[in-house]
């Protein structure tokens, strides 16, 4: 009951695998993002009768990637903001700061921030700092910002330094 099974292409790891599944569902309309997936498979893959584990994953999109500070996962509108003067114009309190780094003149912009999103810096950055002195979750590092859609819900996880598409429970 409530097991649908589908031939998969070769996968060459079990996140290739997890990836292959989960995409397939979802373009078969069978999950959405945001819903809880139970995954079981065999590990080491292609071993006939092997099945030893199982995963229980949220559908969801990925759109960024970078290295979180923070142990939690925040849900906020993204304020992406290309200057200090557009930062503070567009944030409201409880928004996700999405810009390409940042520097004094963002702190107005920060305080009012759930979190931090940045392309450049590192531990010691700006953001870094600031961050780690309001208490905010930040990324750093991130890759794929310009997938980040301005004035969309998003959930940021710093643990695992991951931008999600929409409200997703992490």
């Amino acid at each position: 009951w409530g097991v649908y099974p589908r031939v998969l292409p070769r996968a060459g790891s079990d996140e290739e695998l997890i990836r292959n599944a989960m995409a397939a569902a979802k373009a078969e309309g069978m999950i959405q993002d945001g819903e809880r997936v139970v995954i079981t498979a065999g590990s080491p893959l292609g071993v006939p009768g092997n099945t030893n584990f199982i995963k229980v994953e949220v559908a969801s999109t990925i759109l960024a990637r970078g290295m979180g500070l923070g142990k939690t996962a925040i849900v906020g509108v993204a304020r992406v903001a290309n200057s200090a003067a557009e930062a503070i114009a567009k944030m409201q309190p409880g928004d996700i700061l999405v810009a390409r780094e940042t520097d004094k003149d963002y702190v107005p912009a920060m305080s009012k921030a759930s979190g931090v999103i940045v392309e450049a810096g590192g531990l010691t950055s700006h953001a870094a700092i600031v961050c780690l002195q309001l208490n905010i979750p930040l990324l750093l590092e991130v890759t794929g910002l310009d997938k980040i859609p301005d004035g969309e819900v998003v959930t940021m996880d710093a643990s695992r330094g991951l931008v999600f598409k929409g409200k997703v429970k992490v």
